[in-house]
């Protein structure tokens, strides 16, 4: 679990994965009772296999055959007797869930104010286990590792659990989205970024190269991050973003007018609004927005028609 070398102790592979499989832990062992998934919990429940599905076979589909869907379709076709004569038209092959590649950058806040709002550790434990459960149960992806402050730089899997915060002033976003961006131009498949962060973007680089501080933030910080926002959008990059400190009334604030920022630009450049199950509960005045009263009217009426009980995504206007 933990090498001597050249004097200092080192983890070993098996002791990070050892680390991240107890932040894991830590994370997911209080989750409530709910519909079927992978995470364990300590309770006993009970669960059920997923049904297999076929299909029609089609030209350049794996040749997993169903033999016996292929047989009931031959008898179909042939109305008994033998023997049975298979056309190509019979074949029915299993379907299988698609899986893809993904790329992941996660971005760590490193500032002086993570210790000082006391949000260190717990971000520090969530970047442990993200990255436990990525490399564990998704191999083949791409995991890269930023932290930033003042600056940004890149981070190895080996120097998490032991990285600690800067001594300086700063939430340079933009310079750490700057270098994920990098870094996921070199990968391939879904590409996103993971923020951890309390703050707000206070510090940018200039194009002289210096850095720029200021809190709060100023115009010209918060457009410089808006614009390596941008960069990243344009090259299919999501980002997702844990903002910790949720008391803090006046950081949610100013959360959300970014988010309304993001919004209002992505109407702007032609974007759409939507949600993986709905839209309506905060994102629903964009959709106004976007599609105007006499859209949103027939959405709405459209929701009403199919679900007069509200029983499906209650408050949502799309389902």
């Amino acid at each position: 679990m933990i090498d001597q070398k050249e004097g200092r102790l080192e983890l070993t592979p098996r002791g990070l994965r050892s680390i991240g499989k107890q932040a894991l832990r830590d994370l997911f062992g209080k989750l409530e009772r709910d519909a079927l998934g992978q995470h364990r919990i300590e309770r006993i429940g009970t669960g059920h296999e997923r049904a297999h599905e076929t299909k029609a076979y089609e030209y350049g589909d794996p040749f997993n055959l169903d033999l016996q869907q292929t047989l009931r379709n031959t008898l179909r076709r042939q109305g008994g007797g033998l023997p049975l004569r298979l056309s190509p038209d019979d074949f029915e092959i299993d379907q299988t869930e698609q899986v893809t590649r993904s790329s992941t950058v996660l971005m760590v806040d490193l500032s002086l104010s993570m210790p000082m709002r006391d949000n260190f550790l717990p971000a520090k434990k969530v970047a442990t286990a993200l990255h436990s459960l990525i490399s564990s149960q998704f191999p083949r992806d791409y995991l890269g590792l930023v932290g930033f402050s003042e600056t940004a730089r890149e981070l190895r899997p080996e120097q998490l659990p032991e990285v600690s915060w800067d001594f300086v002033y700063g939430t340079n976003m933009q310079h750490g989205f700057a270098l994920a961006r990098r870094m996921l131009a070199r990968q391939s498949g879904t590409k996103q970024i993971i923020m951890i962060t309390d703050g707000e973007p206070t510090a940018h680089i200039r194009p002289d190269g210096e850095v720029f501080f200021n809190y709060p933030p100023v115009a010209e910080t918060i457009e410089a991050t808006m614009r390596e926002v941008m960069r990243c959008t344009r090259d299919n990059i999501r980002i997702n973003t844990f903002m910790l400190d949720p008391n803090d009334e006046l950081a949610v604030r100013r959360a959300m007018a970014a988010g309304d920022d993001l919004m209002e630009m992505a109407i702007e450049l032609g974007g759409t609004i939507s949600g993986e199950h709905g839209v309506g509960l905060a994102k629903n005045g964009w959709l106004h927005k976007q599609w105007g009263t006499p859209a949103s009217r027939a959405h709405e009426a459209i929701k009403q028609a199919l679900d007069p009980k509200n029983l499906m995504n209650p408050g949502k206007k799309l389902t």
